[in-house]
Order: C-alpha cells, then sequence, then structure tokens
C-alpha cells in the first residue's frame, strides 16, 4: 500500500518525498515480500509450522544483491551499483526475519498479551497469516482465492 502511494505520487501527485522514499523504499521491501512468498509457500507445501532457515535468508540477500548490484550493472547501461540499495536489502531480510519468520505456533496473535514477546510488531503476525492464506487460496485454484477473502472475517 505504501509502495502504491509512492509510484501514484510518482506518475499523478508528483509532491515532494524523501530520497530514501524513492530511490530505496522499493529495494527495502523487495526481499521482505519475497521471503513472505517463500515462507507462505513453504508452509503450505512441506510444513505448516515451520520457519525459513537462516541460510536461505542469507542466501536470499546474497542472490538478489549480488545479481542487481553487482553483475547486472555489468550488462545494463540503465541499472546502477548503489550500496545503500545492500543495505536496504539487508534491512528488508533482517526485518523479515525478526517480524515475519516465526512459527504460527509463537505467533504475536496466539495467548493472552502477557504471554506475547515484548517489542514484538502485531501486524506482521496479521500479514503473515494473511499471505500464507493468500497463497493457499492462490494454489487451490480459481475458487479457492474466492474461499480464502470470504472467510476473511471468520475465525478458524
Amino acid at each position: 500500500m505504501l509502495y502504491s502511494g509512492v509510484y501514484a505520487n510518482k506518475h499523478w501527485l508528483h509532491w515532494p518525498l524523501p530520497s530514501v522514499v524513492t530511490s530505496h523504499l522499493g529495494d527495502l521491501l523487495s526481499l521482505h515480500l519475497m521471503l513472505s512468498l517463500a515462507l507462505a509457500a513453504h508452509r503450505l507445501l512441506i510444513d505448516r509450522t515451520g520457519t525459513l532457515p537462516v541460510g536461505w535468508l542469507a542466501g536470499a540477500w546474497l542472490l538478489v544483491a549480488g545479481w542487481f548490484e553487482g553483475l547486472l550493472p555489468l550488462w545494463s547501461a540503465q541499472a546502477v551499483a548503489d550500496p545503500l540499495d545492500i543495505v536496504a536489502y539487508s534491512l528488508g531480510t533482517l526485518g523479515f526475519h525478526y517480524w515475519l519468520n516465526r512459527s504460527p505456533l509463537a505467533s504475536p496473535l496466539r495467548g493472552k498479551p502477557a504471554e506475547r514477546a515484548q517489542g514484538q510488531f502485531p501486524l506482521a503476525g496479521i500479514v503473515q497469516v494473511y499471505l500464507t492464506q493468500l497463497a493457499h487460496g492462490f494454489f487451490a485454484g480459481k475458487n479457492g482465492l474466492r474461499k480464502v477473502i470470504q472467510n476473511q472475517g471468520r475465525k478458524t
């Protein structure tokens, strides 16, 4: 939603925004979103309560940073290597690891508020559950996604 606002501003509103938002927001969110989809697929296909190993997170970071900031600028005149993009990829991966890469059994949405871990971002659990359900609907076919959307308000 935040990136949609930046896109709308770029094409229609033309309000001045900080360069951090216009240059590095996509890089910050890209690995976070890719790893969220990978976690949803992992839980759907392999282990319902599993998490992605730290080695996979490091490998994804290395692959994305190496490709977009190392190799692609060598072949494309439009691509530019930016060390701050590597930092943004790192922050996105760390954010995913600390906020979303948790077992559903240890989710901040479960248990009494006093039992929840201190300092956890409660919206992260909601986003993780939503992405998992959305991926389940995607893999279940065209009627599966409709059922997932209809069941969003119901408790399981």
